[in-house]
């Protein structure tokens, strides 16, 4: 879709009108209109999800910045939770629902919601809301006008593959003083486009071509058999297919003056799996740290019950190097799909992270860390590239 004609004509039309005007708020009001008659085009429905959760939130978040203590807690958790719900009805695989659909809807009407179009974009919407809901909760960022915060949600050079902005960089950006447009942004966006285009459809569509073409060759039936030279490769594909993706994103916003977060910084160079993770759809793996990891670490549930298990560690210590890791990729994984596969997946992952954190402290706490030869940096780019290939495999 972001490589689509309709996104260029649209990309060019909506950036020169965007400059040709003066006033920041009738800049913003352009991108809005703009943003929503492109998710339109490719998809009527999702405006049926987009405006309902813009306004909703929007209001839930103005009242979040009245409530105190306890009544404030209250409303984050319950707009969180009904976004949560939002996004399990649609991704939740048929049979969780296909009871209460059953007491619900009859006849006619329970086949139109087996038939529900799955709204684009909604996993980016829903995490990119419940980052604004939780940061005004923070009083990290306050609401502002709503027009602003429409064209953060709706922006639709981010809104189907990301990155997962955050309103707190976005916000400053749209409510500054009208510019003159500058020639780098047009440089800038021209190199980062072309970059993407050359990713998404040059070398990943090549690389998807040869696997095909390898698949054939081992006799394979699906993706689901792929050996570890298949995954290897696919590896590569996924890569320039999603950092492609990001590419134009980040290029095309750059037109309107918007810096949108980078989202892939050479993964595969990574010795271990908290580098990768540091560097691999960064959008997310920072919203899992900064919206599940770091709130579940810091609750005040955890600190009252720590106690020392041993002289080097605490229960609150270890929870935070092992469960926790643990729980926030499985959600990770969730939000890929609510399927076995990619529960293995985020759990794989998760598991791999602890077992890297428990070391890493106890690298530390023993001082057993030294300069890092050259040969045991590639012999873990090696390990971390090959177990995140291997688990590609519950991915597919």
């Amino acid at each position: 879709m972001i490589t689509s004609l309709t996104f260029f004509i649209t990309l060019g039309i909506t950036a020169l009108l965007f400059w040709s005007l003066t006033k920041q708020s009738h800049r913003a009001l352009l991108l809005t209109l703009f943003s929503l008659i492109f998710l339109f085009l490719s998809q009527p429905s999702v405006l049926l999800t987009l405006i309902p959760v813009s306004i909703l939130s929007y209001l839930s978040a103005v009242q979040l910045g009245k409530q105190k203590n306890t009544s404030k807690r209250i409303l984050l958790y319950v707009s969180v939770s009904l976004l949560v719900l939002l996004l399990l009805f649609y991704k939740a695989p048929q049979s969780i629902f296909s009871s209460l659909r059953a007491i619900f809807m009859t006849g006619s009407s329970s086949g139109i919601v087996d038939s529900m179009i799955y709204p684009l974009g909604l996993s980016y919407l829903v995490f990119k809301v419940i980052s604004f809901l939780a940061d005004v909760y923070w009083e990290k960022v306050e609401p502002g006008n709503f027009l602003n915060y429409l064209s953060y949600i709706s922006l639709f050079t981010i809104y189907t593959a990301g990155p997962i902005e955050r309103y707190t960089n976005y916000k400053p950006q749209i409510e500054k003083q009208a510019e003159c447009f500058s020639s780098s942004y047009f440089e800038f966006a021209i190199y980062r486009i072309s970059i993407g285009l050359f990713k998404k459809i040059v070398l990943a569509n090549w690389i998807g071509y040869y696997l095909l073409n390898y698949r054939h060759l081992q006799r394979s039936a699906s993706f689901e058999s792929l050996d570890i030279i298949g995954l290897c490769i696919f590896s590569f594909q996924i890569y320039f297919d999603f950092a492609g993706y990001s590419d134009i994103a980040i290029g095309s916003s750059k037109l309107f003056g918007i810096t949108v977060m980078e989202n892939f910084t050479s993964p595969f160079t990574k010795p271990n799996i908290s580098k990768f993770w540091q560097s691999w759809h960064i959008s997310l793996s920072s919203w899992i740290r900064d919206y599940i990891f770091y709130p579940l670490s810091m609750a005040s549930f955890f600190r009252r019950i720590d106690f020392q298990i041993t002289k080097n560690i605490s229960l609150l210590r270890l929870w935070n190097m092992t469960a926790l890791p643990e729980i926030a990729f499985t959600v990770c994984g969730l939000w890929h799909g609510i399927t076995l596969g990619f529960i293995i997946w985020g759990a794989m992952h998760g598991l791999a992270l602890a077992v890297y954190s428990t070391w890493n402290y106890s690298k530390n706490k023993y001082n057993l860390s030294g300069n890092q030869s050259k040969i045991l940096y590639a012999l873990g780019m090696i390990i971390t590239f090959l177990f995140v290939s291997i688990s590609w495999q519950f991915f597919l």
